[in-house]
């Protein structure tokens, strides 16, 4: 039984944790909506690591929101 309650627990966490990555993307995506409409024009991203992920979905759903995106998807220097 406790190693089902676990599972259902992760499985729960899981949900949770991609609610809040749509949750975070449509944030997002109204922000850029807001951009976009006082530039009058579209927009360029730019994102780093998970940025780099969401911009580019922010792109793909809303291509009429975005000139391009440049994303940076890890760190190639040395470690801090």
């Amino acid at each position: 039984m406790t190693k089902l309650r676990r599972t259902g627990e992760a499985a729960d966490a899981d949900r949770v944790s991609r609610l809040e990555e749509n949750l975070e993307r449509e944030r997002l995506a109204e922000r850029v909506d807001a951009i976009h409409r006082k530039a009058g024009r579209k927009l360029s991203l730019v994102g780093w690591s998970l940025g780099g992920i969401y911009a580019r979905e922010i792109a793909r759903r809303r291509p009429d929101l975005v000139r391009q995106v440049a994303r940076k998807l890890r760190n190639d220097g040395p470690a801090a």
